[in-house]
């Protein structure tokens, strides 16, 4: 199986000054859309915008939302995948400006799934802990019941959480399915999702999940890397990978890799965050020839206090069935970041 690693990366780690590192963001926007063609959204992490402390009054979360809605008819917008870490860390208020975002899509009828990252398993009492487990206050905001109000839900791992869930849509003559994975999947959603995918063969599939590309573009791997790339799930900063030996039931993305996205030759896609302020890539070629793109973007500042810029993934597929055109838009700012990390044009297998 080949590995292709698109090494443009732009990173901040957390010892350097994010002025020095962000790409230059110009005003001029790239080419004009290309009548016939479909918009996927992404939305990369969005804990800073439900943190005022980083988002002062709290307007970039449904700035970004309000022009997915704004725009859904003239860019053919027809679905939207946020890469987790939606909220700051767990909390109440925290879910309620995520909530109300995301009610602007609903109320423009614009479909959309969500996936938990680590600090949507924050932890405040008795004292602050990163993911000590998986309870969050992601199903108390965005119920089952509030998915199959969306003409796409196919339905979710466990009846009443929302997660890990899958969505179908046809568009532009060929039928998707979107599976939304929690931050470090356990081994029976990683399974199900198998299933799902078995389920569907005919539908070109999109993976998100929190944590899946490193910064260099390839893979998270603990068995092979360890700590040697911050932030896996497996590392000692998540208490609920314990005992942080790679055998604790977590899926990084080497794991994912294996288990799930090399076997079944209708992913095209695996989506992810996590990092701070990055992005990078590779072209993976799975055990059936086909080609997957895996892909990080996460633009959330790495100091707390902003300013926020409310950088999306605009993904243009374009009326040829195989070209994919990435732009990389901040709504707050009305601005596209144009170097090759951030504009890309990728070409697909669809599954036929």
């Amino acid at each position: 199986m080949k590995n292709i690693v698109v090494r443009n990366i732009t990173i901040c780690l957390l010892l350097v000054c994010i002025a020095g590192c962000m790409p230059s963001a110009r005003a001029e926007a790239p080419p004009d859309f290309v009548p016939g063609s479909w918009t996927l959204v992404v939305l990369p992490d969005t804990q800073r915008y439900t943190d005022a402390r980083c988002d002062p009054g709290l307007r970039t979360f449904d700035t970004i939302t309000q022009w997915i809605a704004d725009n859904k008819k003239s860019r053919n917008i027809r679905f939207v995948l946020h890469e987790g870490d939606i909220t700051s860390g767990n909390t109440v208020s925290a879910w309620r400006i995520a909530s109300d975002a995301i009610s602007i899509l609903e109320k423009a009828e614009v479909p959309y799934s969500l996936t938990t990252g680590n600090h949507d398993f924050d932890q405040w009492k008795p004292k602050f802990a990163n993911s000590p487990g998986r309870d969050t206050l992601l199903n108390d905001y965005f119920p089952v019941s509030r998915y199959k109000k969306m003409a796409t839900f196919g339905g979710t791992f466990e009846p009443d959480k929302t997660q890990n869930n899958y969505h179908l849509f046809t568009t532009g003559g060929k039928d998707y399915i979107a599976i939304s994975l929690e931050w470090g999947p356990r081994n029976e959603v990683v399974a199900w999702a198998d299933k799902i995918l078995k389920k569907h063969p005919k539908n070109s599939a999109i993976i998100v999940t929190h944590t899946y590309t490193y910064s260099d573009g390839t893979r998270y791997d603990w068995a092979a890397k360890g700590d040697k790339q911050i932030y896996s799930p497996h590392c000692k900063s998540y208490a609920f990978s314990a005992p942080h030996d790679g055998s604790e039931n977590v899926n990084d993305g080497q794991q994912l890799w294996e288990k799930l996205v090399s076997k079944n030759k209708n992913v095209i896609m695996v989506l992810s965050g996590h990092l701070p302020w990055g992005a990078a890539r590779q072209k993976s070629i799975g055990e059936h020839g086909q080609a997957v793109h895996e892909m990080m973007a996460a633009y959330h500042d790495p100091f707390d206090g902003g300013p926020t810029t409310g950088y999306i993934r605009l993904l243009e597929f374009l009326p040829d069935g195989q070209s994919v055109r990435v732009r990389t838009y901040s709504p707050k700012l009305d601005k596209y970041m144009t170097d090759d990390t951030n504009q890309f044009t990728l070409q697909l297998q669809l599954t036929k």
